[in-house]
């Protein structure tokens, strides 16, 4: 829901979202809750602290969650790399 009604949530909504979503990424235990958060961040913010932040996630100890921002941080590395 939030993906569709991102642009509904007041500036301060949207800068409290952040660093919660970033917050919560690891505690997860569900990959639903991975990806959406993944698709949220990418979509919703898609600025270089985003990146920057999907990028760290890629050193979390579990390998679950990493699947989910490896392969978005591996396709910008790549691309701006060209």
């Amino acid at each position: 829901m939030i993906e569709f009604n991102f642009r509904l949530l007041s500036d301060a909504q949207q800068d409290n979202l952040f660093p919660l979503l970033e917050t919560l990424y690891p505690a997860f235990t569900d990959w639903m809750s991975w990806f959406v958060t993944s698709e949220i961040l990418g979509q919703c913010f898609a600025d270089g602290r985003v990146f920057e932040i999907l990028c760290s996630f890629k050193n979390l100890a579990a390998e679950e969650p990493r699947v989910y921002t490896e392969f978005i941080c591996a396709r910008n590395y790549s691309s701006s790399s060209k």
